[in-house]
């Protein structure tokens, strides 16, 4: 593809085999290979990044609701001692987690 900015509609992609250049006009310019390279892999916003941090402390959290609720429905000997293990688990991930939302607000000025 070759691809063009057009101050008035934006970025604009033309087949490469020459095509389409009928619709090139005086208006547009050929973007460099770094602008190309930034449109194509446009960085990560605070919010995605926000949200993906989110949805893996989320999973995380399942899978240890999903070990306490085992570890009490088993009802053994050793349960006060595996229920004591999931929570020390489980508040690591969260002091994690915190910190992780520390590091990403730093990241992206927030």
């Amino acid at each position: 593809m070759k691809y063009y900015l057009d101050p008035n509609l934006g970025v604009r992609a033309f087949e490469s085999d020459g095509s389409q250049d009928f619709l090139i006009t005086e208006n547009m310019r050929a973007m460099t290979p770094a602008e190309v390279d930034a449109h194509l892999n446009p960085p990560t916003t605070y919010q995605k990044a926000l949200d993906s941090l989110n949805a893996l402390y989320q999973s995380d959290v399942a899978g240890f609701n999903n070990a306490f609720a085992l570890t009490l429905l088993s009802d053994g000997p050793s349960e006060a001692a595996k229920v004591a293990a999931i929570r020390t688990r489980y508040e690591a991930r969260r002091t994690k987690h915190t910190a992780d939302l520390a590091a990403l607000k730093t990241q992206y000025g927030v």
